[in-house]
């Protein structure tokens, strides 16, 4: 756990620049020659005008029937063309109205990235310095097809809100929980004054989530671990998954959860899980004009309230240092299964755990923090990046030991 969590720039500062795109804009040739792009930002304009400026409409959950969000489409499309004195071919008017569904409800330049299975991150630093990840693997860079920076604030806008979320000076850092071509997806955007440039990072999960099988398959783990953390959960034993940004802790817990006995809520910084059937999900809600926000340790509250039997976390924070106590020392409590930002040194994590837990309470006697490990905690997965790609690299188990406690080794590699 670190103390704040910016956004992170997991590595994409050493990798390889992304490929240069020097194509000459496309113009649409007509009454008068206009470019492509600018006649996008202006067919795009009048959209959102026409609806009040209510992007988060503009969604495919929002308009699920395709024909009725191309007819809308066409609409402003004829509209637009006739105000602007722009006649073309059938051929060209047809492939404007592609190239606006396109931009508008497949978000554009990010399409062929959600659409392959392979890509898990995408991070973009500005509107031409884009980065992927595949497979768990290192970052790349790649072509990002944004013309310029208004045109990723548009797309970057058009996400957010679909979670009912927008940047402003105010809040100009958000993270949500989306679904993107299908797939649960994790949205963070960071704009001025945090950062002078926009930045965005989707973590993109599959649209059909992985069970622990599919994970041993992959060698994020082998059958021992599988095994283990089977009879931890079997057990009802509660179980800490730790490690840095993107070291496939989401992907574990949530092929974890249909292991778990019983019913229970998952609580998570973005809605990126897919819970099985007698769980319940929620995560933070942005705030809006008619609406507070409800952040991440409320949720947790609230789920407390409720009872369950299971409570999983992803992923838990120092922010949340009173909330998470109120879970470990409930009585009687939820067995819990957590995911923290944390280092992978068992004494480091011990140490972190030990002030997180200060920090809420801070006459607590070290002895109730350590019983809180042993009795709610006392399993503990470490991930990292191995060889390219996300694996499970020790287990092991809080035991008692010398007036505190240590961790003792059950499976590494």
């Amino acid at each position: 756990m670190t103390d704040s969590d910016p956004p992170a720039h997991d590595g994409h500062g050493d990798a390889a620049p992304p490929p240069s795109d020097d194509t000459p804009p496309r113009l649409i040739a007509g009454g008068r020659a206009v470019s492509l792009a600018g006649l996008l930002e202006r067919i795009e304009a009048e959209l959102e005008a026409e609806i009040g400026g209510r992007t988060d409409l503009l969604t495919r959950d929002a308009l699920p029937d395709e024909p009725a969000r191309r007819e809308m489409i066409r609409d402003v499309v004829d509209y637009v063309l006739n105000v602007e004195s722009v006649s073309v071919p059938r051929a060209e008017r047809l492939a404007l109205l592609d190239a606006v569904y396109d931009e508008v409800f497949n978000l554009g330049p990010l399409r062929a990235y959600l659409d392959d299975e392979h890509v898990t991150e995408i991070v973009i630093n500005s509107y031409d310095r884009l980065y992927v990840r595949r497979d768990g693997g290192s970052l790349h860079g790649a072509p990002s097809g944004f013309g310029d920076a208004a045109h990723l604030e548009r797309v970057a806008g058009r996400v957010l809100a679909s979670a009912g979320a927008r940047l402003t000076t105010d809040e100009p850092l958000q993270e949500v929980g989306v679904k993107l071509a299908g797939r649960p997806a994790r949205v963070t955007v960071t704009g001025a004054p945090i950062s002078p440039a926009l930045h965005v990072e989707i973590r993109l999960h599959p649209a059909n989530p992985a069970a622990l099988a599919d994970l041993v398959g992959r060698g994020m783990l082998d059958d021992e671990a599988a095994t283990l953390l089977r009879r931890f959960l079997e057990a009802g034993r509660g179980l800490m998954i730790a490690g840095d940004a993107g070291a496939g802790k989401t992907t574990l817990l949530q092929a974890l959860l249909p292991l778990a006995p019983g019913q229970g809520m998952s609580v998570e910084r973005a809605a990126e899980l897919q819970p099985p059937p007698g769980w319940r999900q929620v995560a933070p809600i942005p705030a809006r004009v008619d609406v507070p926000a409800v952040d991440f340790a409320a949720q947790i509250l609230a789920a407390l309230e409720e009872k369950p039997a299971w409570l999983a976390l992803d992923e838990v924070r120092f922010d949340e240092s009173a909330a998470m106590w109120a879970a470990l020392s409930a009585a009687p409590g939820p067995r819990c299964l957590w995911a923290f930002r944390a280092s992978t040194d068992p004494i480091r994590l011990r140490t972190a755990f030990s002030m997180a837990i200060r920090r809420a309470v801070q006459t607590l006697d070290q002895a109730l923090i350590h019983d809180a490990l042993v009795s709610r905690l006392p399993g503990v997965a470490f991930m990292a990046h191995r060889q390219g790609r996300a694996q499970v690299t020790q287990l092991g188990e809080w035991v008692p030991a010398g007036g505190g406690v240590a961790l003792r080794a059950l499976w590494g590699r």
